[in-house]
């Protein structure tokens, strides 16, 4: 008679053979199909070792658990128990590419996005932005942002946006060049996209056109999911402008101190030119993704664009031969609007206007909030 006095039963059997398939199913899913750093990783790794403890003590006092039903029964249950496991783990925690997206209504755009930990940083209808990070738990994110002006979408601003991604994130420098990538929007048929990898992460750029103003969002992921995730937000994606806000679009956040004689180039609202007889001015309104500094240390990354001799806050640009300068560049922080603000002074006689451009980006301050904007006489270029 045996010492446990437990009579060999069919159920016990099927019972230890469904805890072993789904605790391989569980831990399967967990270790295989998700990320080894996530946050939710610790409930099923919980519940599979328990389980697989579970079934492993019951076979160790009970030998004959295996005996009482065929192999191929068994082996069959655990399989099944495995596959039902997994399933359930994918419905309830889904990999990056199948999360479960969520409509959200943005200043004059829809777009439906994962849930996580949302961190909004200006939702005004000209220029605004809405992050969301951990998506899934994980070291994920999404950036959403828009700005007066046309799409430029070229592979020069597809990387100083990676580059304020990749500063904001804390990531390493870029190494490789962003390369253009087929994402389907089927609101906005001229939407272009780029994509990059840095160290392990994986980068998607979109950028698109509604009304007036140019928007484009950035996912961000340690996961191979990421273009799927990123496919299926642009697929969501409404644009539904506002007359009555469309007419503001022109407002420049910058107000200068100049002499006369400076007058307004008519064209993009979305970058506000001045020239003169010494030179011209480009201001070009960025997002506070990131501080100037690290914003300026990502121009390099630009294969045609390098910084030469710094004057304070401003540095001079060259475009051509080492040591030919072409331009001057300031990047002004206006924290409470949330903005970075990049002031570029161009002359065709730059060594002996260097000191009038300098002098002309450094009269460039923030506009305030109760300020009207300013007014310059407009001529077409």
């Amino acid at each position: 008679m045996r010492s446990d006095a437990l009579v060999p039963s069919r159920s016990l059997s099927y019972a230890v053979a469904i805890a072993l398939g789904l605790a391989i199913g569980l831990l399967a899913y967990r270790f295989v199909a998700k990320p080894f750093v996530w946050s939710g990783g610790n409930t099923l790794s919980v519940v599979g070792f328990a389980l697989l403890a579970s079934a492993w003590e019951t076979r160790r006092r009970y030998p004959w658990v295996t005996s009482t039903v065929s192999r191929g029964k068994m082996v069959a249950s655990v399989c099944a128990a495995a596959l039902v496991a997994s399933a359930g783990a994918f419905q309830l925690f889904p990999t990056l590419g199948f999360l479960k997206l969520a409509p959200r209504s943005l200043p004059g755009f829809d777009l439906a996005l994962p849930r996580g930990d949302q961190e909004v940083t200006n939702l005004n209808y000209a220029m605004g932005r809405f992050d969301v990070q951990r998506l899934g738990g994980i070291t994920a994110g999404i950036l959403v942002s828009w700005q007066p002006g046309d799409a430029v979408a070229t592979e020069d601003e597809s990387v100083l946006l990676f580059g304020q991604a990749i500063a904001a994130g804390a990531h390493s420098a870029i190494t490789v060049r962003p390369f253009p990538v087929t994402v389907v929007v089927p609101e906005a048929p001229q939407a272009r996209s780029w994509t990059m990898g840095i160290d392990a992460s994986k980068m998607v750029l979109t950028f698109l056109r509604c009304g007036g103003r140019t928007i484009y969002f950035i996912t961000f992921a340690d996961d191979a999911g990421v273009g799927r995730l990123h496919q299926r937000i642009a697929a969501t994606f409404h644009c539904r402008p506002d007359p009555a806000s469309e007419g503001t679009l022109v407002d420049s956040p910058v107000i200068f101190d100049l002499p006369s004689g400076w007058t307004r180039v008519k064209g993009d609202p979305g970058a506000l030119r001045l020239v003169s007889e010494h030179g011209s001015i480009v201001v070009q309104t960025l997002q506070e993704t990131t501080t100037p500094e690290a914003l300026v240390e990502s121009l390099p990354a630009i294969p045609k664009i390098r910084l030469g001799q710094r004057f304070g806050d401003s540095w001079e640009i060259e475009t051509g031969p080492p040591g030919q300068s072409a331009g001057l560049l300031r990047i002004l922080s206006c924290p409470e609007r949330h903005l970075n603000i990049m002031l570029m002074w161009n002359s065709s006689t730059l060594e002996s206007n260097r000191e009038v451009g300098l002098e002309s980006l450094r009269s460039g301050r923030c506009r305030r909030a109760d300020e009207p904007p300013q007014e310059w006489a407009t001529v077409q270029r």
